[in-house]
């Protein structure tokens, strides 16, 4: 007999069920694929999310911690030019590159929209260097403090099952009230340069440099370590400020006059306050100058003596930069000019003739009427203040009008008519 054969069930069908089933072997395989579709679509949708926010930087305002007012590609921003970059000589953005630079200039973008919180990818760069790059920003602005940043931390944004890392910044002083405060400097800073006589680069910088000793007191008002006060407006329309405002105050003038100028900071022992100064361009030469230091002089002395004006590193006394700027900024070690301006200058403690006679005129000068003398001594650095004022002391004895003598830096001493 026979072995029964197969019975296929798909021929024992129906033709309408035949159909039936068709339709729905193609609706499942069009529903499988719309989802495998759909997953790809998803799964595509956020990796483009993804490289946008890893490819920009994004602005907003710190109060509003959910609102995002704008987000800008890198590319962007490494070519910004903020509305006051003539206040700028740019020396530290030429120190950078790549994402360095898209941090230094998102921090220009941030003062100048009045955005106070910045965020951009961890990836691309590091914290401490996020940090250097924001000083470098603030030493080349002159409108913006040096110690304006509040806060630096890291964010985790979810895209899909995605998570990526940001750094954020916010700034205290990155706000509309203050960018007009700033704007009201800048425009009276104009109008200072716009009024100077015609002169010499260096004729300039020194009239600047007077200026800004003779019109901008130091004080070291506590609040300014809290970004509270107004540094630039406060030096310019309220004639003081600390030595950042002051600083600031320099560097604006000087390259609103097309003349290179910006700050730079030293690295203070724990426990004690940090400084700003400047450094200016005169020849193709660096050289340092104490905007601070001058005025403070002028403050005990009535004119300005211009002893901190385009000197050396060393004669300035400031010592050494933050690490952050030990390649950076220039050595500023031509020594050529620490001698300008001085009355009487000594290479020693033992004053040769050529010496004697310079120190003999200058005391005759204030008996007759000088209001002050300079004196500069190569060896000061290497004595106490004390021991330097008794030094001068021998030097113009014997002397018949009452005199008061003044240290400024390690290399001068200024002597001054007693009124």
């Amino acid at each position: 007999m026979p072995a029964p054969r197969p019975v296929c069930f798909i021929r024992k069908m129906s033709k309408s069920l035949k159909r039936s089933l068709l339709v729905i072997v193609i609706w499942l395989l069009i529903l499988g694929g719309g989802w495998f579709g759909l997953r790809y679509v998803h799964r595509q949708s956020i990796d483009h999310q993804v490289a946008e926010l890893e490819a920009s930087v994004r602005f907003g305002h710190s109060g509003e911690t959910d609102e995002i007012a704008e987000v800008l590609p890198m590319e962007t921003l490494a070519g910004y030019t903020d509305r006051y970059a003539n206040a700028s000589a740019g020396y530290y953005a030429a120190k950078l590159t790549g994402s360095e630079l898209v941090t230094y200039r998102s921090v220009l973008y941030a003062m100048d929209h009045s955005y106070d919180y910045v965020e951009l990818p961890a990836g691309i760069i590091t914290a401490d260097r996020v940090l250097q790059c924001v000083s470098f920003a603030s030493l080349d602005h002159a409108l913006l403090e040096e110690n304006s940043v509040v806060d630096l931390g890291s964010a985790t944004l979810v895209v899909g099952d995605r998570e990526l890392k940001r750094h954020y910044l916010k700034f205290s002083g990155f706000t509309a009230e203050r960018l007009a405060k700033k704007e009201q400097a800048y425009a009276a800073a104009q109008k200072i340069v716009a009024e100077l006589p015609a002169g010499t680069g260096e004729e300039t910088a020194r009239r600047l440099f007077d200026w800004v000793a003779e019109h901008i007191a130091y004080t070291q008002a506590e609040d300014y370590n809290n970004s509270d006060p107004h540094y630039l407006y406060d030096a310019f329309m309220n004639s003081s400020s600390n030595c950042d405002g002051i600083s600031n105050a320099y560097t604006l003038l000087m390259n609103l006059a097309g003349m290179e100028c910006f700050n730079v900071i030293d690295d203070p022992a724990e426990g004690e306050e940090g400084h700003t100064w400047n450094i200016l361009k005169l020849n193709g030469v660096y050289f340092q100058a104490d905007s601070t230091a001058e005025a403070g002089l002028y403050a005990l002395v009535g004119q300005s003596c211009g002893i901190s004006f385009a000197r050396s590193a060393e004669a300035i006394g400031n010592g050494p930069y933050h690490p952050w700027l030990a390649e950076a900024a220039p050595a500023c070690g031509d020594t050529s000019r620490d001698a300008v301006g001085m009355d009487v200058y000594f290479k020693s403690r033992e004053p040769g003739n050529a010496e004697k006679r310079a120190l003999r005129n200058a005391v005759e000068e204030l008996e007759y009427g000088a209001k002050i003398r300079i004196f500069c001594c190569a060896e000061f650095p290497l004595i106490t203040e004390q021991q330097r004022l008794e030094l001068v002391k021998e030097w113009i004895r014997p002397c018949y009008v009452d005199l008061r003598l003044y240290t400024a830096g390690d290399r001068y001493c200024i002597l001054c008519r007693d009124q």
